[in-house]
């Protein structure tokens, strides 16, 4: 883990037309955040409580949560969360606030995952996906991440089922 710090404080800043993009690791003090992230990426979906949130920041040794940073006011604008372990990464939230999305930053944090995962030699790279959530399908398959298997009642705010999802590294 100790490998993973220096590489996102020396990401480029992410630019778009008027906008510029950075990258941080995120603090205890951003807990909070979370939800109020997942609210707002998902459409009032909860993939997760704030309880889950607290309990995956405070008492799992191995998470790792990134957050992009709107540069001119500071505004957490998306996030992308997980684990990296000896038998894989894994990928619990990849949130994007609504009026930030179909700006790339979603597919720019997923290739940063891609990249850490690479660096920290995990073999694979794991995730759940709800099956109504087509354009994140679509995001992971064309990063070579593939179905390998499905969870019925996956999502306890709608029952819906979850497809499980994963990617080969390759050298590994």
């Amino acid at each position: 883990m100790d490998r993973i710090r220096p590489i996102i404080d020396d990401e480029p800043l992410w630019s778009r037309s008027d906008q510029s993009f950075s990258l941080r690791l995120a603090k205890a003090e951003d807990v909070p955040l979370f939800i109020e992230l997942e609210n707002d990426a998902y459409k009032g979906f909860h993939a997760w409580t704030q309880q889950d949130f607290e309990h995956d920041w405070f008492r799992n040794p191995y998470c790792v949560y990134i957050l992009v940073e709107d540069t001119t006011d500071k505004e957490v604008v998306a996030m992308i969360s997980g684990r990296f372990l000896a038998k894989g990464a894994h990928i619990s939230h990849l949130l994007v606030r609504e009026k930030y999305q179909n700006q790339r930053l979603g597919s720019k944090l997923l290739d940063l995952w891609i990249r850490l995962a690479e660096i920290e030699e995990v073999p694979i790279i794991t995730l759940e996906v709800r099956e109504s959530n087509t354009i994140a399908q679509n995001l992971y398959y064309g990063q070579n991440f593939k179905k390998h298997g499905i969870k019925e009642n996956y999502y306890s705010d709608n029952k819906e089922t979850a497809f499980l999802l994963k990617r080969e590294m390759p050298n590994a």
